[in-house]
């Protein structure tokens, strides 16, 4: 588990020397993170599902991991929102967002594929599925107020659509054409090495001295690397799910706070600083938190 970890931060650590030298603006980055939501993210969960076989048979393990998903974010989101009452609300809002949604989709799939091989895509469909959904609805609501929430938005969204397309082909056991094939196996390869680039970068803006003072970072950090993937499985282990998925599932919940946090911040006006100092302190600390959840869950 510490290996692929690592793996990933040495590719961060290349980002933020990247910042540092001034190649990697934040002008540039957010064209990266463009390409990489609209590109990279949805083509690799296409070209994962295409290299599986049995497609029929592993549905249900994919609607069960649904199923528990939404288990997840509902601890989550009931959890966050005992945290903060007197905090300034663009603050309180954003602290509270970072806590429910995790960096399942840029950091979770290239540790599900590192983990698990081509496999770990059937485990990172459905927390992105629930993820994408979520964050589409209840994410804007609690950035933007109720007046923002867009049923079309939580629906046309490349993360979704590269879900659905995915699972449709998968399910059918449908292989694209090899052109078609090649170029979507190609683009999918963007994500990793980019997602760890724009973290690294984001990283590198922030000023480290100040969030390693902030007590309220380590609060929230607790809260998302721990607490609520501790409440995840003491709820879902005595249900006897099979411990692959349910391991993938819990680690896919611990991992940082999300890059979403900062673009939802910055999108709706609320707290930008508090968005990047979560997603810095968060992701710094799961180096220590991710291989302790799989080594516990492993015991278990």
């Amino acid at each position: 588990m510490a290996q692929p970890v690592v793996t990933l931060f040495l590719m961060m650590a290349v980002g933020f020397a990247l910042e540092k030298k001034g190649q990697m603006t934040e002008d540039f980055s957010a064209r990266l993170s463009f390409i990489l939501l609209y590109v990279g993210a949805p083509c690799v969960l296409v070209d994962s599902l295409q290299k599986l076989e049995g497609g029929a048979e592993m549905l249900p393990t994919i609607w069960l991991g649904i199923g528990l998903c939404c288990i997840y974010f509902l601890l989550a989101i009931v959890g966050s929102m005992l945290f903060w009452k007197k905090a300034e609300a663009n603050r309180r809002d954003t602290l509270r967002f970072g806590c429910i949604f995790p960096n399942c989709s840029f950091m979770g799939i290239p540790l599900m594929l590192s983990l698990y091989g081509p496999y770990g895509a059937i485990y990172a469909v459905p927390m992105i599925a629930v993820f994408n959904l979520l964050q589409w609805t209840f994410g804007v609501w609690v950035m933007g107020g109720k007046a923002q929430v867009s049923v079309k938005k939580a629906i046309l969204n490349p993360g979704t659509l590269g879900v659905v397309l995915g699972l449709f082909l998968f399910a059918m056991d449908w292989k694209l054409p090899a052109p078609i094939g090649n170029t979507v196996y190609y683009l999918g390869g963007l994500n990793t090495p980019l997602a760890m680039l724009i973290i690294g970068a984001q990283m590198a803006r922030v000023d480290l001295i100040s969030t390693f003072r902030k007590k309220e970072l380590y609060g929230a950090s607790l809260l998302k690397l721990l607490v609520f993937p501790a409440l995840f499985a003491a709820v879902t282990l005595p249900l006897g799910v099979d411990q692959s998925l349910l391991v993938a599932l819990v680690l896919l919940g611990a991992c940082p706070t999300g890059g979403v946090t900062g673009i939802f911040a910055q999108r709706y006006q609320c707290d930008t600083s508090a968005a990047a100092q979560s997603i810095t302190l968060s992701t710094l600390l799961s180096l220590l938190t991710l291989p302790l959840i799989a080594a516990i869950m492993g015991k278990l």
